[in-house]
């Protein structure tokens, strides 16, 4: 039971990855740190939009629970300090006519990642990626309301009241088992120091 309840506090921690620097190679000094998030809340607030500037090892995968006017950077590095650069953009923010553009800003900003200035790199992709936004029309999300009829309402209540006693159930049954074996081992242990 321990397990399970330490597995979803660990899902819950990872899946409310917030936007921002995440410096998990520690990468950034203290003071590069505040100025690229300070550029990132500006350009939040600006374009209405979450961005993430993250350092991971190249194994690692960096994604967010709502992708929607969502730009991630993830500067990657390996053991042997090759690195790699991704920079992803959700799915409405459309920037395929852009992305000549964009491989130039990657590639301006180079040096700087080169002599191993992550604020400076950062800040100047984060200025280029602000210059292309401009031009682009970043789509709202569709939202679809639907009416639930009170049939569909008591049905969908109905199905989850009998889905929270079946798992019930099963949490007790999987309880008494537990407690079953744990008698039955003390019975045997006590059956042995009698003899």
């Amino acid at each position: 039971m321990k397990k399970f309840l330490t597995i979803i506090g660990m899902v819950a921690i990872i899946s409310s990855s917030y936007a921002g620097v995440n410096d998990t190679l520690k990468l950034f000094s203290d003071e590069e740190k505040s100025t690229v998030q300070q550029k990132i809340s500006e350009l939040e607030e600006k374009r209405k939009l979450h961005i993430h500037v993250n350092t991971l090892p190249t194994e690692e995968g960096f994604s967010v629970e709502d992708p929607e006017k969502v730009i991630i950077l993830n500067i990657k590095k390996d053991e042997n300090g090759k690195g790699k650069i991704e920079l992803n953009f959700s799915r409405d923010i459309d920037v395929e006519e852009y992305q000549e553009d964009i491989n130039l800003i990657l590639s301006e900003a180079e040096s700087s990642l080169i002599n191993g200035k992550m604020g400076e790199y950062s800040l100047e992709v984060l200025d280029g990626i602000d210059s292309i936004l401009d031009n682009i029309n970043i789509e709202d999300p569709i939202t679809v309301q639907e009416e639930i009829s009170e049939d569909e309402k008591i049905n969908i209540f109905g199905g989850i009241t009998i889905a929270f006693f079946v798992i019930f159930g099963i949490i007790i049954r999987v309880l008494r088992i537990q407690k079953r074996r744990k008698e039955t081992r003390a019975q045997n242990k006590n059956s042995q120091l009698n003899k």
